[in-house]
C-alpha cells in the first residue's frame, strides 16, 4: 500500500509540473504583451470577458497568481460556465497553495465540458497536494489495491470530478 502511494504521489508530482503554467513556455515578453492587449481591450469592453482573461491567465503564466484569480474571477463574473477559466483559476489556486479552492475549480472545469486528461490530472493533482490520499489511490485501483484498467479509471475519474463518494 505504501509503494502505491508513493507511485501516485510521483505520478502527481509529475502531472503538475505538466499542467501548470510554465510547463507551456510562454515567454515573459508575450506575457506582458498579453497584459497589455488585455488592458486595451477592458478599458475599450469594460463588459467584455476577454479582456479579463487574457490578463489573467498572462498573470498566472507569469506567477501573479493573486492578480491572475482577480482578473479571472471578474471574467468569470461577465461569462459564467467557461470551462478553459475554471482550468486557469485551478492553476492559480494551485500556485497559491489552496489546494481546495483547486479542486473546487478543477471540478468546475470538469462540470463546464473540459473533460480531457489534463482537467482530471489536474484535479489529481490538487486532490493529492490537499491531502485526499484515499481519493487519489481510488483513481485507478480497484477495492484491493490491484490496477483496474483504463475504462473503470475513467469511470471512477469522473466521479470523483463530479464529488461523488468513494463508495458510490
Amino acid at each position: 500500500m505504501t509503494f502505491r502511494l508513493l507511485v501516485c504521489s510521483l505520478l502527481a508530482a509529475l502531472t503538475m509540473s505538466l499542467v501548470t503554467p510554465i510547463a507551456y513556455s510562454k515567454t515573459e515578453a508575450e506575457c506582458l504583451e498579453d497584459i497589455r492587449l488585455g488592458t486595451e481591450l477592458i478599458k475599450s469592453s469594460p463588459n467584455d470577458f476577454r479582456g479579463y482573461a487574457s490578463r489573467g491567465c498572462a498573470f498566472g503564466y507569469l506567477k501573479k497568481y493573486d492578480l491572475a484569480e482577480k482578473d479571472i474571477l471578474k471574467a468569470l463574473s461577465l461569462k459564467p460556465g467557461t470551462a478553459g477559466l475554471y482550468s486557469h483559476l485551478a492553476s492559480a489556486y494551485h500556485g497559491m497553495g489552496r489546494y481546495e479552492d483547486a479542486i473546487k475549480a478543477c471540478r468546475k472545469s470538469i462540470e463546464f465540458g473540459h473533460r480531457t486528461q489534463a482537467a482530471y490530472n489536474a484535479l489529481l493533482g490538487s486532490l493529492y497536494e490537499a491531502k485526499h490520499f484515499e481519493v487519489v489511490g481510488y483513481f485507478g485501483c480497484d477495492r484491493s489495491g490491484r490496477w483496474c484498467g483504463r475504462r473503470a479509471a475513467n469511470k471512477r475519474s469522473r466521479a470523483v470530478a463530479k464529488g461523488t463518494p468513494r463508495n458510490a
